[in-house]
């Protein structure tokens, strides 16, 4: 008889991530109005991609949940941008995001780390959770 693996309880961290994540994908479509950056298209649910400019990866939780390094793309405009990075890119230095974060994410480039402590997710999200309301109330 097969038996059930037993699932593991979040840690308070891992909670605290994923609420943190839900937050940042409720609030980047608040901001974009639930309409892809690149093409205009409406996008809802699973076509509704929360995308980070510069790579979350490595342990970086700054980057990671940070607004002004994230953009709402569609599917099939998300895939572009990670299959073809050398056309996405020229578009993406035209745009007013890019000309109002690009210096402010350079500090992001490199794969520095930007690791996050427990309290400071914490100030996030109370701050996140403020952030969304007020955008849901406009």
């Amino acid at each position: 008889m097969a038996q059930k693996k037993k699932r593991r309880k979040n840690s308070p961290r891992k909670k605290m991530l994923n609420t943190l994540d839900g937050l940042i994908r409720d609030i980047v479509r608040l901001i974009h109005r639930d309409r892809c950056y690149k093409c205009n298209k409406a996008v809802y649910g699973s076509e509704s991609h929360p995308h980070h400019i510069i790579a979350k990866g490595n342990g970086a939780n700054w980057r990671r949940f940070d607004l002004r390094n994230v953009i709402l793309l569609g599917h099939s405009c998300h895939q572009q941008w990670h299959d073809n990075p050398t056309e996405t890119i020229p578009w993406w230095e035209t745009t007013a995001i890019y000309r109002s974060v690009n210096a402010y994410l350079d500090r992001y480039r490199g794969g520095k780390s930007a690791k996050i402590t427990d309290a400071e997710m914490e100030d996030l999200i109370v701050e996140y959770k403020a952030k969304r309301k007020e955008l849901q109330e406009e």
